[in-house]
């Protein structure tokens, strides 16, 4: 055997040891320690000091001070003999035996320097040496890494003091496309720097060695290099007796155990909670009860927490959950396999690999990674055993191996458990408060001295809710500077949430407190200034009160024993008792189905909440007496019999039907059927304002009182009605009185009628003058007196007496009429074809079509008949016949006769004309004058901005087509619709210079931009640089305003004269048109606005795209609906348009809603009117014919057709006629 030169196979080197006439003065005696995969070695190397007569061992103690030993690096060298025997003849060294022969250096740190003992000769050492990394077990730190890899948390810690060692890196992330993956929030939690690295690396699979003082990370068989020629294979070989000059191994235990196969792990992610977050990993080996299976909590989910927030990308959780679970498969795997053995093997090293051969097993022999060492070496003490001794040295080493293609890991290490801790809520630069969209917070920890109290001092922290639920729940999210208690889910410090609040001195409670122990609730304080809101309840004895209050407008709602609570000093004076409601700003009271505001007594709140006994009966009174005195004066022909006031008492029957309601089984609270507003008092009511009172009703207005109605007003009362004024006294006289000035009563179309059965008396203290433009007749007991332009003439059969002083006759003498003429039309409309007089006879007509207004061309008043031959007439004109006085008998029946004629002429007689020729032409009533006629208008601009008008729909239980109850998949409830407020608001315009109505919607629409498409392959264009091709939706370019108006305009409709005889030849015609204009700027004045993108699956009035969906291999794939018809039905709405169809929802026609709410399924399916909006339909545009025909009735212009004819003071009709 190859005999070394040197006497010892262990040597050192350290700086501190002292050396004696240039030579150690201590030497190695023995080394024995334990190296494995994954945890720091720990040696203790025994020293002796050198044998010598003149270096004694007081000399030695004196020289050697195991403080300064303490924390010095020493390297520790193994030298070890090769293999083989030596050739002779070959050339050079190349037949030498000691193949591979060399030094294994051990580097580390002198962690423990002891003094063992000592004798007269010698001073004995023992040294405890371990790797830098130890060092790590002695610093504790608690400190937060965000969005850092295992490996960049790695180097973020041995970059620091005091870890200055090389580290090489022998990764391969297996498993991983990029590498190993970013952690949102990782926490060292108040551990040591070893005990943290070591649980992230056997976390993500990562282990550890050491060659020399290089730190050697791995996590692959492939990371381990085979040990040099001297070990590349080691044999084994039986202690029988023979010697062999080799180091082998003597002792080997091959080992086959069952291990666990299967580790399946579960999280969760808040961001993404419907996500099935488990995965497993399973390595199978076929072996009975081997692959059992592990299921656990994991670590892999990342719930997007990091610095970019909710806009981050979220991890490949089921890629990381794989390779987490794989890590612990193989942490329990690697020891199914394992090899235990004893050999005098010096240089064998953990972390290394070599080739077992010649066991006698064959399949024993293979290549075997070392994963543990345990090394008993000594140096022979060169006192009893000379140098050039046979046993110059004595080496155990225990060992542990397993199959160099099995991949090692160490079993992870549970992370510690986290506790409560103290935070401060932080924010971005001075914001009072920073949440995210999942209402996250970012907090500072008190203990944190490495970051700075800002957005960027922790992930985004969960705030714990007492009640949280999909879109309900409660909150109130910590503001910046509030102190917060930290809980961790799980008991893991790297999923930190805030678990409550807590009071500091800087952080006190809303109200004084013991003074205001009476006091729960809610403060909170805007979030710039000290404004506050506050809901509290206050539980003094005696004095309840719950209080809802906002220092904006001072508005607030205190209901019991009213005490004044303020902000921070709490209760204050008392104000009452009751409740109030009070701001200084606008206050609104909205109830959609009903409100009832009273003063009735319910003590104790033992009735039903709408419970209105009384307040029904006094409306029931009042109604029987409505009607009552309607019928009265319907019989005394003060109004038309079954009309008239007769339709205000059925609608006030109707209303107090539906206030009162009718219950039944499956609705004990009927009352308010219909979103009436009910006003009762016990007492009475008052009403005061400082500038005006405005009353408005769309039907009826009914005042009823069981006494008296008195109005008073310090100046005026002003009543306009637009068709009938009736007045009816029942007892009494009726009397209209002018104290100071005149009484005027003027029938501007038609002739007042004044009659009496008694007498009729005018008196005046002056003058009574009786004025006519064109005829006075005076009729009493059979004779009558006409004065006209013609003269005084008098009809009678009895006799004629004037009582005078004296009579006079003059030459003629005409005085001016002195009636003042009427005022004039708002809207002069002069047309022939509407000229009908009042026994509905047309007027006589100019071939020009014109009208005559002079006596020449208008039938004349019938003439008093030819006086009888001798008979002077009593009427006297210049130029006028005298003829014979017949006898007074004859005269006076002649004049009865025909004044009886001149009142009341026979049916369809035409007066004749005595002073020119017949009219060209004439018409009965009815019928369309026939000729030409013309038409003059005197007529002003309208422009009218923002008109708002309803699409008169209302709140109703959802159905479906055929009236079965639609139901919401989420509540198993019937949807209820709210349209009530439905409308549409838009500029209207009469222009008279082109006699035209014009209706303009402004719409306001932002554009965006469209991604291109190849129109061959279909893909997504790009630019040359790589960015997305895109263009401006222009909405203009598509001409989508002209578009969508030419299908509202399709029918060109006009208004005419109701009354017109004319019918569509009519030339008076008012056109109508539609109009949209698009803007696309905010600050431009608009009336609503939309989105022309398919966005919608069901287009509405603000989305006027709509979109389909098909499954394309499990992919929702949106295709976009082309269609004007679509864009054109909502522009319907924007001019107040309802829906003709109620399937699912719709706006529409009040008409087709019961008082319960409910769709009138058999009129919604079949209106026998055509002329009036429809229940449902398939051809009209507001309809489902918005997918077909697109029809617009003629009734959809009727609301403007209404606004104009009020505007007008006429009644007009759309033409040309359509029904739906």
């Amino acid at each position: 055997m190859f005999k070394p030169l040197q006497a010892r196979t262990l040597s050192v080197e350290c700086e501190a040891l002292p050396l004696w006439g240039g030579e150690p003065v201590l030497l190695p005696s023995r080394l024995k320690g334990t190296e494995a995969l994954g945890k720091p070695y720990r040696y203790e190397l025994d020293m002796v000091s050198v044998d010598s007569p003149i270096l004694r061992a007081a000399v030695v103690r004196e020289k050697i001070d195991t403080a300064k030993l303490a924390g010095r690096i020493i390297d520790i060298r193994v030298e070890f003999e090769g293999k083989g025997e030596f050739i002779p003849g070959m050339p050079g060294d190349t037949g030498m035996g000691n193949i591979g022969a060399g030094t294994r250096t051990i580097t580390g740190i002198i962690t423990e320097a002891q003094i063992t003992g000592t004798d007269d000769r010698h001073m004995y050492y023992r040294f405890v040496v371990r790797p830098w990394l130890w060092l790590a077990s002695r610093t504790v730190e608690n400190r937060i890494f965000q969005n850092a890899s295992v490996v960049e948390i790695t180097e973020e810690i041995l970059k620091s003091e005091p870890y200055h060692f090389p580290v090489e890196w022998r990764l391969g992330a297996v498993g991983f496309r990029k590498g190993y993956p970013p952690r949102d929030y990782v926490r060292q939690f108040w551990q040591t720097d070893l005990e943290f690295l070591e649980q992230i690396w056997r976390e993500w699979g990562i282990y550890y060695f050491f060659e020399g003082s290089t730190l050697v990370l791995c996590d692959s068989p492939g990371s381990h290099k085979t040990h040099d020629n001297a070990y590349d294979n080691i044999i084994y070989h039986v202690p029988d007796g023979a010697r062999i000059d080799e180091e082998h191994i003597h002792r080997l235990k091959a080992s086959r155990r069952i291990t666990s196969g299967t580790v399946k792990l579960a999280d969760y992610d808040s961001t993404r909670p419907r996500a099935q977050f488990h995965d497993e990993y399973s390595l199978h080996s076929g072996a009975p009860y081997d692959d059992a299976e592990h299921y656990q909590w994991g670590d892999f989910s990342q719930p997007l927490a990091g610095a970019m927030g909710l806009s981050g990308e979220p991890n490949d959780y089921r890629e990381e959950a794989r390779h987490l679970a794989s890590v612990r498969v193989d942490a329990m795997r690697c020891k199914r396999e394992r090899l235990h053995g004893r050999g005098n093997l010096r240089a064998l090293t953990t972390g290394k690999t070599f080739h077992l051969e010649r066991h006698p097993q064959n399949e024993v022999n293979g290549e075997y990674l070392v994963v543990s060492t345990t090394i008993d070496i000594r140096n022979v003490d060169t006192v009893t055993q000379p140098s050039g001794s046979e046993s110059a040295y004595q080496c155990v080493t225990d060992f542990v191996l397993q199959p160099a293609n099995t991949f090692f890991k160490n079993k992870p290490r549970k992370k510690p458990r986290a506790h409560a801790e103290t935070a401060v809520v932080t924010g971005y630069d001075k914001e009072p408060i920073w949440p995210d969209a999942f209402a996250r917070a970012k907090v500072w920890f008190v203990w944190d001295r490495r970051n700075r109290p800002d957005q960027n001092s922790s992930c985004w922290v969960r705030v714990s809710s007492p009640w949280q639920g999909n879109g309900y729940g409660f909150i109130a999210f910590p503001r910046t500077g509030d102190e917060v208690t930290i809980g961790y889910h799980e008991g893991d410090p790297d999923k930190p949430f805030v678990s409550g609040r807590m009071v500091n001195q800087f952080n006190q409670p809303p109200w004084d407190l013991p003074a205001n122990d009476a006091l729960t609730g809610i403060l909170s304080q805007s979030l710039k200034g000290r404004e506050h809101n506050q809901v509290v309840t206050d539980d003094t004895p005696g004095k309840l009160q719950v209080q809802v209050t906002s220092d904006h407008d001072q508005s607030r709602l205190v209901l019991g024993y009213n005490t004044r609570i303020v902000p921070g000093a709490g209760r204050q004076d008392p104000r009452g008792e009751g409740f109030e409601l009070a701001t200084e700003g606008h206050g609104v009271a909205r109830s959609n189905r009903g409100m009832l505001l009273t003063t009735e007594s319910r003590s104790g709140a033992q009735s039903p909440m709408k419970d209105m006994g009384e307040t029904v009966a006094r409306l029931t009174t009042a109604h029987d007496l409505h009607d009552d005195l309607a019928k009265a004066a319907q019989q005394n022909e003060a109004q038309q019999v079954g009309a008239d006031q007769s339709d205000v008492t059925k609608a006030i029957g109707r209303q107090n039907d539906a206030i009162e309601g009718t219950a039944s089984g499956d609705n004990p609270f009927p009352e308010m059927n219909r979103p009436d507003m009910v006003l009762s008092s016990a007492a009475g009511v008052a009403m005061t304002a400082r500038q005006g009172v405005h009353v408005a009703a769309h039907d009826d207005f009914a005042v009823t009182t069981g006494r008296n109605i008195a109005l008073a007003a310090a100046k005026s009362l002003y009543a306009s009605v637009r068709d009938v004024m009736s007045l009816c006294v029942m007892r009494g006289p009726m009397k209209l009185v002018s104290v100071m000035d005149r009484i005027s009563i003027v029938a501007r179309n038609s002739l007042i009628e004044l009659r009496a059965k008694e007498k009729v008396s005018i008196g005046s203290l002056d003058t009574v003058e009786v004025l006519a433009s064109k005829k006075l007749v005076w009729n009493a007991g059979g004779t009558q007196v006409v004065i006209d332009g013609s003269g005084f003439t008098v009809y009678t059969d009895g006799k004629v007496t004037f009582h005078s002083a004296d009579v006079k006759q003059e030459n003629p003498l005409a005085v001016p009429e002195g009636l003042a003429p009427l005022a004039s039309h708002p809207v002069e409309l002069s047309c022939s074809a509407l000229a009908v007089d009042a026994a509905g006879e047309s007027p006589t007509v100019h071939a020009t079509g014109s009208q005559s207004g002079d006596a020449s061309a208008r039938a004349q008043d019938t003439p008093a008949p030819a006086p009888a031959p001798g008979q002077t007439s009593t009427s006297s004109a210049e130029g006028q016949d005298q003829t014979d006085e017949p006898s007074l008998v004859k005269l006076t029946r002649d004049l009865v006769k025909t004044a009886t004629q001149i009142s009341h002429p026979a049916p369809g007689s035409v007066p004749s004309n005595a002073g020119g020729s017949a009219a060209s032409t004439s018409s009965k009533k009815g019928e369309p004058a026939t000729g030409p006629h013309t038409c003059t208008y005197k007529m002003k601009d309208i422009d009218l901005k923002n008109k708002n008008m309803s699409m008169e729909s209302a709140d109703y239980w959802g159905v479906y087509q055929n009236g079965t109850a639609w139901i919401d998949p989420r509540t198993n409830k019937q949807i209820f619709l709210s349209y009530v407020a439905s409308s549409g608001t838009f500029d209207l315009a009469f222009d008279v210079a082109t006699m035209t109505i014009t209706a303009t919607v402004i719409v306001l629409v932002i554009p965006k931009r469209v991604r291109l498409r190849n129109a061959v392959t279909k893909e997504l264009k790009n630019n040359a640089d790589g960015t997305p091709a895109s263009v401006p939706y222009e909405t203009f370019e598509d001409n989508k305003n002209e578009t969508d108006t030419n299908r509202v305009n399709q029918n060109s409709y006009k208004l005419t004269p109701a009354k017109c005889q004319q019918g569509d030849a009519c030339s008076c015609q008012i056109s109508v048109k539609l109009r949209i204009n698009f803007v696309t700027s905010a600050t431009e004045r608009h009336h609503a606005q939309v989105n022309l993108y398919a966005e919608a699956e069901r287009a509405d009035s603000g989305n006027w795209g709509e979109k389909s969906v098909r499954k394309n291999k499990g992919t929702d794939t949106f295709i976009s609906i082309t269609t004007d018809k679509v864009q054109a039905h909502e522009t319907g709405h924007l001019f107040s348009f309802p829906d003709e169809y109620y399937d699912q929802g719709g706006a529409v026609h009040k008409d087709y809603i019961t008082m319960e709410q409910k769709v009138d399924i058999k009129l919604g399916q079949n209106n026998p009117n055509k002329d009036t909006w429809q229940g449902t339909t398939s051809n009209n545009l507001m309809g489902t014919g918005v997918y077909s025909s697109g029809n617009t009735p003629s009734y959809y212009v009727y609301r403007i057709s209404k606004w104009f004819g009020e505007a007008t003071q006429r009644d007009w009709k759309v033409d040309p006629h359509k029904e739906a």
